[in-house]
């Protein structure tokens, strides 16, 4: 049995598809999507993506976490005219994971780390909870080295709720 590879033209409509069911997500977050799903590798996905953009088919958004990506008026179009030319395997894996990936990649868009290296030997960790576009706290930790900013950056998506509680707590007591 040959090997069938999508033609550039599912790609793309494979890319808009998943970004309306995604809503929006940033290139890290499309990558591990299409890894998921099995769709289409790294190099495909950039290189999509790429056209897609140049064809303003797809949005770029810069947010306070990064850059994501949602789809256009032209994408939007588009894939409403060609949604049937998407294989159907390939429809229904976007569709089960995005239930699943949608809510995890805006908890991300929401709770999210940044390491920034200052002079030698000091390292920043900026921790980050976000309210739609706004922040709602952010917290600057100088810490020694690579390794414990990674550990703290790590520990905040599943901790950041408990530690924004136990501040307001703490400062919010009379």
């Amino acid at each position: 049995m040959a090997l069938r590879y999508p033609s550039p033209e599912e790609l793309k409509l494979c890319v808009l598809y998943a970004l309306r069911a995604l809503v929006s997500a940033s290139s890290n977050q499309l990558l591990t999507f299409f890894n998921e799903t099995g769709t289409m590798n790294y190099l495909e996905m950039q290189s999509t993506l790429t056209n897609l953009l140049d064809g303003a088919q797809v949005l770029e958004t810069q947010a306070k976490f990064g850059v994501t990506y949602s789809l256009s008026a032209e994408g939007s179009d588009s894939l409403k005219l060609f949604e049937k030319m998407i294989p159907p395997s390939s429809r229904e894996a976007i569709d089960k994971a995005a239930e699943v990936w949608r809510v995890k990649f805006e908890t991300e868009r929401q709770v999210f780390h940044k390491i920034i290296k200052a002079e030698p030997g000091a390292v920043t960790v900026v921790l980050s909870v976000m309210d739609g576009d706004e922040p709602l706290m952010e917290l600057s930790l100088r810490v020694p080295d690579m390794g414990s900013a990674d550990l703290i950056g790590e520990s905040w998506e599943g901790r950041a709720a408990d530690v924004y509680s136990v501040i307001m707590k703490l400062l919010a007591a009379r």
